[in-house]
């Protein structure tokens, strides 16, 4: 060491050789301790805000009354679908095979009076109905859907069936119209297309919101076309044919009566006006329906007679064929028949020849016939 040196020389030197001697040797690091601990962030808070959902209301009890009109109802398009088979079958069966309409004319007039009576009460009921129906039928409202919804089933079904049926059987046999067989087909289609619409309108599912007013409408404009086509085709037809029906109904009661007054005269009549007759057989005579002409063919034997019975028709009845003809012959005795048939016969003027054959006129039994009378 240089003697040379301070006192404050050296204690400057013994600082630096302590402070080379303390950056060798590892110092123990202590952290402070921090005031507040570290923290990891936390997301803030969110109250989730209920969705709006929608507001299912309790179904209100249901009333004697609501019941009262469901079953209405029901019941009401029940009889009403009894009424459009009718109409239908009329319906269809004259626009294919009009020449039958005379068989089914006023049934068709019949049929239009009941839908439009029957269909208008079930709707009247279904208007009132549908302001509480219940959107799932529950007790006693479920009782009655499941009556009337396995009825109509059943009444589909069989309509269905029929039309089946009716092809099978046209195709296994070679009698019958095609016409007629068509006419029940399309028929039974249409019946079967009504139940299950009225089934469906029955069960009323929730997701077919829109059957109520579509059945409903939808029946409504069925009943309006239905009965107009069968006002202006059958009904029609059948109003203006009623003479002839009379004519044809009643005409058989005349031919007796002669038959019987010859038999006890040994003659003819003179005219209609003498014969015992009643109803509708003397309505078609006082209002001149039928023309009498006696003996229109000489007697070739005293107990045959010969006479006419001309009458005018609007319509060919359905069992005349051209084959017929419009007149015979008045003047051949083979034209001549003991009994007319009256549902053959063209339409305009026609006259039956008929015969009395072997009448067993006998002059005692026409003595006391006369006595008892007098």
């Amino acid at each position: 060491m240089d003697d040379n040196n301070t006192p404050n020389e050296i204690q400057v030197k013994k600082e630096e050789i302590g402070n080379v001697l303390s950056a060798q040797i590892p110092k123990t690091v202590t952290e402070a301790p921090h005031s507040e601990e570290v923290q990891a962030p936390v997301a803030p808070l969110t109250i989730p805000t209920p969705q709006s959902q929608p507001v299912v209301l309790p179904d209100s009890p249901v009333s004697a009354i609501n019941l009262l009109l469901q079953w209405l109802m029901y019941a009401f398009y029940g009889w009403a679908l009894v009424a459009f088979i009718y109409l239908t079958s009329s319906t269809v069966y004259y626009y294919l095979n009009g020449k039958d309409s005379q068989s089914y004319g006023s049934l068709a007039l019949y049929a239009v009076v009941a839908v439009v009576i029957l269909l208008g009460i079930a709707v009247a009921c279904n208007l009132f109905y549908q302001k509480n129906e219940p959107r799932a039928k529950k007790g006693p409202a479920a009782v009655i859907m499941i009556i009337h919804a396995v009825i109509f089933a059943l009444f589909a079904i069989g309509a269905l069936i029929e039309a089946i049926f009716v092809i099978v059987a046209y195709s296994l046999s070679s009698n019958g119209e095609s016409s007629a067989v068509w006419a029940g087909v399309i028929s039974g289609i249409v019946v079967f297309i009504f139940y299950s619409a009225t089934f469906v309108r029955t069960i009323n599912p929730p997701n077919l919101k829109w059957i109520n007013k579509t059945y409903m409408w939808g029946m409504i404009g069925v009943a309006i076309l239905l009965s107009v086509l069968a006002i202006i085709g059958p009904a029609t037809r059948s109003f203006k044919s009623k003479n002839d029906q009379l004519i044809e109904n009643n005409i058989g009661s005349i031919v007796s009566e002669i038959e019987t007054k010859t038999t006890t005269d040994g003659a003819l009549p003179n005219s209609l006006s003498s014969l015992k007759l009643s109803g509708d057989a003397l309505k078609i005579v006082t209002n001149n329906l039928v023309t009498y002409i006696p003996n229109s063919l000489q007697n070739s034997d005293q107990n045959n007679y010969y006479y006419e019975l001309c009458a005018d028709f609007i319509y060919a009845s359905p069992g005349y064929t051209s084959s017929i003809g419009k007149n015979q012959n008045a003047d051949n005795s083979s034209n001549y028949m003991t009994y007319p048939d009256t549902y053959a016969h063209p339409s305009g003027h026609y006259c039956y020849l008929i015969s009395i054959l072997n009448s067993g006129y006998s002059s005692m039994y026409n003595s006391s016939s006369s006595t008892i009378t007098n």
